[in-house]
């Protein structure tokens, strides 16, 4: 009985963190240069790393390591894109509604320039 509650308890962990990949997964474009700047706007890096702290970093781990879900830093999203799977949720990932509009929009521009 014991083992039966431990487990259902893990399941329901790795259930809420997500972790199936399929937020890295993006296809590839070559446009000569990486240089996103123009795409991504001004943002304010100390509130994005506090929100990333208080919201992602429990899935996500470190930028570069990836955890339950996987890392986010190099992932070749814009941010738009990323306002999206952070909005909406994406495979295992739930839509992260506790986040307020200006944290999503401060949040994804920082995490496209990573």
């Amino acid at each position: 009985m014991k083992k039966w509650m431990v487990l259902a308890g893990l399941t329901l962990f790795l259930t809420a963190c997500g972790g199936n990949g399929d937020e890295a997964e993006a296809p590839e474009t070559d446009n000569g240069t990486d240089d996103e700047t123009s795409e991504v706007g001004e943002y304010d890096e100390a509130l994005a790393e506090q929100t990333y702290q208080q919201s992602c970093i429990q899935c996500h781990a470190g930028l570069s390591e990836g955890g339950t879900g996987p890392a986010l830093a190099n992932n070749n999203l814009s941010s738009n894109e990323i306002r999206e799977i952070i909005v909406n949720g994406r495979g295992s990932m739930p839509a992260q509604s506790q986040l307020e509009e200006d944290e999503v929009d401060n949040l994804s521009m920082w995490l496209a320039d990573q």
